[in-house]
């Protein structure tokens, strides 16, 4: 995890900004373990990505009750959630003109072949696909092989759709579910 350095609001004589980041369950033992000076600052946590939303709703719950039972009574939470509905501009979100979610999805082969350690995947051997279901108001992206690639041992067969990101739950329905939170 990255705990950023303090920078002084420039507008403002007693406000600074402190910033975390690193993926839920660190900040959440980074709360936990945190100094006790630390902990007597009022806090607010943000998150602002669709990043929930790609969460089955069961562990969006439990994820969120757990930083709920760390917040003090003036502490905030602030979850940002896509509240369209409208499967057009939904897709055009995902599908942007200067290709940026495009590039992101992508880097997660080259994050891939990082951690491999090896350029196991080959970004051209691989179609990006994304598609959104109106039905199941749900945005999926995922990666085919344009032939039978073969990475460490694993055989991906050529137009076969591998495992990706699915964004899959409205902000309306995410509301209901956590009412009791």
């Amino acid at each position: 995890m990255t705990i950023t350095s303090p920078q002084t609001i420039k507008d403002f004589e007693y406000v600074a900004f402190h910033g975390l980041r690193g993926t839920y369950e660190e900040v959440q033992r980074w709360l936990t373990n945190s100094e006790p000076g630390q902990k007597s600052l009022p806090l607010f946590l943000f998150s602002l990505g669709a990043s929930l939303g790609n969460l089955e709703l069961q562990s969006m719950k439990d994820l969120l009750l757990g930083f709920t039972k760390l917040l003090k009574p003036n502490d905030g939470l602030v979850i940002g959630l896509d509240g369209s509905e409208d499967h057009k501009k939904i897709y055009r979100a995902f599908n942007d003109r200067a290709g940026v979610t495009h590039r992101f999805y992508r880097n997660a082969l080259d994050c891939s072949n990082a951690v491999l350690g090896h350029d196991a995947f080959e970004q051209n051997d691989w179609d990006l696909i994304t598609e959104f279901n109106g039905k199941e108001k749900c945005h999926r992206a995922y990666f085919a092989p344009k032939k039978n690639v073969v990475v460490d041992g694993t055989i991906f067969n050529k137009g076969v759709n591998t495992p990706g990101d699915d964004a899959c739950v409205s902000a309306e329905e995410i509301g209901r579910h956590l009412r009791c939170c």
